[in-house]
């Protein structure tokens, strides 16, 4: 499903490689108390995190969008109704490919530093991880371009009888709504599934537990606020909403269940 809501990915620069050693050191990581200060504080400290990838994320995403505009309102210009010239340039999304790599990276670090573990090793599961979300995301990206292209073509074609001028006036109000709501909706969506994704691996690699995290404020939505403080199943998933997952933003989510999630997970000692 595109971000937006919620074609094979170009390829994409190669993770970072990691040690492939499982984790083993004499000092125990630091975790947490499990109390709500301390979920507070943590939450805080990734939704920080997560905010600051998000701005990236989204810059790129309104260039891209900037893009479309141009070449959409340049083909109105010419006579064009058609659209299916409309191209994003490859470098736009090696852009927010290489962004979303380095957004886990960013995680991985502020974790092992939270943790008091500072360069330990992890194993090559963490490697992959960052790559299967940057594979996902590329994907997500180019399905989300595809879903913008599908509304400019019903706008143009409902309009079809509008003068040029008119028609540019509608497209340029669209234009505007995608730039204000969808590219910010991208790049929150995509930011925490950085953060939550690169959280499961890491606690995965060191043997903790998990526990469903949310801010606890109005904006939860129902079915999150009830998963607030669960812990996952045997099997390593939880159950939102009636949906298994093994994360927030996690495969298994439909969109009203993932898209603009800030929910995170908690590590808990075995």
């Amino acid at each position: 499903m595109p971000l937006s809501i919620s074609t094979e990915p170009k390829p994409i620069a190669s993770a970072p490689q990691l040690a492939n050693r499982s984790f083993a050191t004499n000092k125990r990581a630091k975790l947490p108390l499990i109390t709500a200060d301390s979920k507070d504080a943590f939450w805080r400290d990734y939704d920080l995190l997560t905010e600051k990838s998000s701005v990236k994320i989204d810059n790129v995403v309104q260039e891209i969008i900037k893009q479309l505009k141009q070449e959409t309102l340049s083909n109105i210009d010419k006579g064009y109704i058609s659209l299916t010239n409309l191209e994003v340039s490859d470098k736009d999304y090696q852009k927010f490919s290489e962004l979303v790599e380095k957004a886990c990276l960013n995680v991985q670090n502020e974790l092992l530093k939270s943790f008091d573990l500072k360069e330990q090793d992890l194993t090559g599961e963490v490697g992959d991880q960052i790559k299967r979300l940057a594979e996902e995301s590329a994907l997500k990206i180019r399905e989300s371009v595809d879903f913008m292209k599908a509304e400019l073509v019903q706008v143009i074609e409902k309009n079809a009888n509008m003068t040029k001028d008119e028609l540019k006036e509608k497209l340029l109000t669209k234009f505007d709504q995608l730039s204000e709501g969808r590219a910010r909706t991208i790049a929150n969506t995509t930011s925490a599934n950085v953060t939550s994704g690169m959280q499961h691996a890491v606690y995965k690699d060191l043997g903790f537990k998990m526990m469903w995290l949310t801010q606890r404020d109005g904006l939860v939505r129902p079915a999150h606020r009830q998963a607030d403080g669960m812990m996952q199943g045997a099997d390593g998933y939880f159950t939102v909403g009636g949906e298994k997952t093994t994360r927030p933003l996690g495969e298994g989510l439909s969109a009203s269940n993932s898209v603009n999630c800030r929910c995170q997970l908690f590590p808990v000692e075995v």
